[in-house]
């Protein structure tokens, strides 16, 4: 193997690891804690095995399409409801994106 297929190889192995350390981490972090103190927000969802007929009461979908969705209403109760119904990860919505790099 030539020394720039190695590099490439590297590079392609360390960015996997990179992606999959993040996602493992988002999973470790205790997710209600992104919903649980504030009142009915908008979130997005990675939906996993969540359907859009099975959101719970109160709770608005904004937007579903490709494995993600947007819904309004959601609160430490629809969060715990969502997860026991598939959702894989849910974030607060934020004008900038999901996560505020600045205050």
């Amino acid at each position: 193997m030539s020394s720039i297929t190695e590099a490439r190889f590297a590079s392609a192995v360390g960015y996997g690891v990179g992606v999959a350390a993040i996602g493992l981490a988002a999973l470790a972090i205790q997710p209600l804690t992104l919903v649980a103190v504030a009142s009915p927000q908008t979130v997005r969802v990675l939906t996993g095995g969540l359907q859009p007929n099975e959101l719970p009461e109160g709770v608005e979908m904004l937007d579903w399409s490709g494995g993600q969705a947007r819904l309004e209403g959601v609160d430490a109760r629809a969060a715990r409801q969502l997860y026991r119904r598939g959702a894989l990860l849910i974030l607060p919505e934020r004008p900038g994106g999901c996560i505020a790099l600045s205050s």
